[in-house]
């Protein structure tokens, strides 16, 4: 098999978003969040606004109910391992980038973002 960009796992796989639609799906029953992971109990309108316009709007295709599942899933995925300090070290790729090289950001600014957005 050549090594090229057409055998990368991004294109195995098709996007990110693919994959986190699927993950969506397989959440039939989102479980109530775990606040632990949030760094602050409630937004304020400061900071959403400024996240929305950093991050942007919800994401073509989305509905509220697939990002409070997306945003439960990452709750319970990471709730329990770490602590709040190493939560905001943790930098992930954007699910919702469907570029080669999706743009990296904190766990903790994705979340918020999301947060921003179901409020």
């Amino acid at each position: 098999m050549k090594a090229c960009k057409e055998t990368s796992i991004w294109h195995l796989s098709k996007t990110h978003a693919q994959v986190v639609r699927l993950l969506l799906l397989v959440l039939s029953q989102a479980p109530v969040r775990n606040q632990k992971m949030s760094t602050s109990p409630q937004l304020s309108p400061a900071k959403r606004k400024r996240l929305l316009k950093t991050f942007g709007a919800c994401p073509e295709g989305y509905t509220n109910d697939d990002l409070e599942r997306l945003l439960d899933l990452l709750y319970g995925l990471f709730s329990d391992v770490y602590t709040l300090a190493e939560l905001r070290q943790v930098v992930v790729s954007d699910p919702f980038d469907r570029s080669e090289h999706p743009r990296q950001l904190k766990l903790v600014e994705l979340t918020d973002w999301l947060e921003a957005l179901v409020a």
